[in-house]
C-alpha cells in the first residue's frame, strides 16, 4: 500500500468552498493544485509548463461537425 504524500499549502483559498488550496502529485507524477476539502469539493487547477496554476477550462465548441457522429 502506498503512503499519502505530504501536501504543501498554496497560500490561497478555494474559490468554490473557501478551504485551503494545496499542491498535490497525481499518479503519473505530475503536480497540480487541489482543494484540501476533497472529496466534498473537487476543485483543481492545472500547473502549466511556465509553473503558473490555472483553473481547468471546459471544452469549447469548435463549430466543426464530427465526421463519425455528426453535428
Amino acid at each position: 500500500m502506498s503512503e499519502k504524500s505530504e501536501v504543501e499549502p498554496v497560500g490561497r483559498d478555494c474559490p468554490q468552498c473557501s478551504s485551503a488550496l494545496v499542491y498535490r502529485t497525481g499518479f503519473r507524477g505530475k503536480r497540480f493544485v487541489a482543494c484540501s476539502g476533497y472529496p466534498k469539493c473537487k476543485y483543481t487547477e492545472q500547473i502549466g509548463a511556465d509553473g503558473v496554476a490555472r483553473p481547468k477550462t471546459p471544452p469549447r465548441e469548435s463549430g466543426v461537425a464530427c465526421d463519425k457522429c455528426g453535428p
